[in-house]
């Protein structure tokens, strides 16, 4: 039963003045409902648009960045050539595919404005019309911005087959501007879909309170009985609004998971059944997005592994070697018929100080490397320090760079995914010993020192961080935390790790923060607060 037929049933039996009035106001608040459903119908879409667009960026250079580690593998390592270009397929298609989602979601998204405008214009609402109208010329800003991007992605496909190196610096220097451009577009259409929700759910308010002063008067004419039911009236229809009003302004808040129960089949009821869809649909694209974000903090963490391969290679050698030479003595001791025991037994605990070594170090690196998902536990600071210098000892001796370790005594423990602060320690770690590689204001002499202190500071366990190397300029430092910036040579670095684990510090509720001097050395602070996780 519609709307204003339930209303009608109820005046009929008063009189036939409440008849009339009461069928005007239900012919209103039709139109009301109609409209208000349509407006948010249409900017639902636009939303949803801007959120599988963003989605659709994020793909592509994430597939863009695995072509190019394909090509790369499948010239580095010849024993998995094939396997390297059947993953290199898989992501240009995966690229191509992308592209044609961003493309069908930027056509629907001027499809949702086309109709904003139409039926803003019909509500004779100028300021809406006007409003539409600029999204729908940032939607085509977008579609060139795009067309741009995408010319200068299917050049950086042709040039991984051709030059490696070109291609690497095709994609910095020119697609990836061009993506953090589109990107800025896309936030801006997507803040502007955000803002027009919220006005629309206003305009519910608005819709809402009109509605019910309408069946106010309408009480007014007739009896107390009139006035009961015109008050019932407008409970049972303003109510599922004003859930619609704060259900839109949770979405908009990032609670995605919000949604309405429908206890009707009328206007009303289809209005809350498109929102619970439309909510449903965001939140599948944002999980989406946060699928395709974990997927590269685990590339992230497989490029830092392979940044100090080369001194895991020589740590675990040395307890190798150890245990070889070790080994050779006490076969030598068995055949001595003057045999020493003690002797024989203390070359055996010698070698299983060795294993140990190596076992820790292995054990590490499994922990550190794998995908699963890590929950937050009761941690202490400096265990998770000392754990983390475990892989990064040996590189930083072979570079000549000293380590000083400052551990302040009995922190209070933290509530932390440990696994991600120790990817955030390596990445601040990594990146002040690569602040030494540029670096000639220094003879053989100079003593490179990386210093790590921990320490207690306004209810907060806090990290430093601190080398003496070369520093930043101020141009630098207000972009180190910016996805894709790097100042490290072509092929060196992809400019994630910092930005990574920024990231990483503001999920944890905590700060980080860098203070430098060009020529002087930088110093970065991890800074988590001493509470449970929310």
């Amino acid at each position: 039963m519609k709307i204003y037929q339930k209303l009608l049933l109820g005046f009929i039996l008063i009189s036939l003045l409440v008849l009339l009035v009461g069928s005007i106001s239900i012919f209103s608040d039709d139109q009301i409902s109609n409209d208000i459903s349509q407006l948010v119908n249409s900017s639902l879409k636009e939303a949803e648009g801007a959120a599988k667009m963003n989605y659709a960026l994020q793909k592509t250079q994430l597939n863009a960045q695995r072509l190019l580690s394909e090509r790369l593998r499948e010239i580095v390592e010849p024993a998995e050539a094939a396997s390297a270009i059947v993953a290199a397929t898989r992501a240009n298609m995966e690229i191509h595919k992308a592209i044609v989602d961003f493309e069908k979601w930027l056509i629907k998204g001027r499809e949702a404005t086309n109709q904003g405008v139409v039926l803003a214009g019909k509500a004779g609402e100028k300021d809406q019309v006007k409003e539409e109208k600029e999204d729908l010329l940032i939607l085509n800003n977008i579609g060139l911005q795009f067309t741009e991007y995408k010319a200068a992605l299917s050049q950086f496909i042709v040039l991984t087959k051709e030059d490696l190196d070109d291609a690497d610096e095709w994609l910095k220097d020119v697609v990836n501007p061009l993506l953090i451009n589109v990107t800025q577009r896309v936030h801006s259409y997507q803040e502007d879909t955000e803002g027009e929700l919220h006005a629309e759910a206003g305009e519910i308010r608005e819709a809402a309170e009109g509605n019910t002063k309408i069946m106010l008067t309408t009480t007014a004419i007739a009896l107390c009985m009139a006035l009961i039911l015109g008050l019932s009236s407008a409970h049972a229809i303003t109510k599922p609004l004003v859930d619609l009003k704060i259900a839109v302004t949770a979405i908009g808040a990032g609670k995605l998971d919000t949604r309405l129960v429908v206890n009707s089949n009328d206007e009303i009821g289809v209005l809350l059944d498109s929102f619970n869809n439309m909510a449903k649909d965001i939140e599948s694209a944002n999980s989406e997005l946060k699928n395709s974000q974990h997927q590269l903090l685990q590339t992230a963490k497989l490029a830092s592994i392979g940044e100090i391969s080369a001194g895991l290679a020589h740590e675990l050698n040395q307890p190798l070697g150890t245990i070889g030479m070790i080994a050779e003595f006490a076969t030598k001791l068995l055949d001595d018929s003057n045999f020493d025991r003690d002797n024989f037994r203390q070359k055996m605990q010698k070698i299983t100080t060795q294993v140990d070594r190596a076992t820790r170090i292995i054990t590490h690196l499994k922990i550190f490397s794998r995908k699963e998902e890590h929950e937050s536990e009761e941690k202490d600071i400096n265990w998770i320090i000392e754990e983390s210098l475990v892989l990064l000892k040996e590189p930083l001796k072979l570079c000549d760079i000293s380590l000083d370790i400052e551990l302040g005594d009995r922190l209070p423990k933290i509530i932390c995914n440990y696994i991600q602060i120790d990817q955030v320690l390596i990445n601040l770690i990594k990146n002040a010993q690569d602040s030494f590689d540029n670096f000639d204001n220094f003879d053989n002499s100079y003593n490179k020192l990386i210093t790590v202190r921990s320490y207690e500071k306004n209810e907060t366990i806090c990290i430093d961080v601190e080398d003496n190397g070369s520093g930043m300029s101020e141009s630098v430092v207000d972009r180190v935390f910016d996805p894709f910036f790097t100042t490290k040579p072509v092929g060196k670095g992809a400019g994630l790790g910092m930005s990574i684990s920024y990231g990483i510090v503001k999920e944890h509720k905590g700060i980080l923060s860098v203070t430098t001097r060009e020529g002087k050395g930088t110093l970065f602070t991890v800074a988590l607060p001493m509470k449970e996780l929310t």
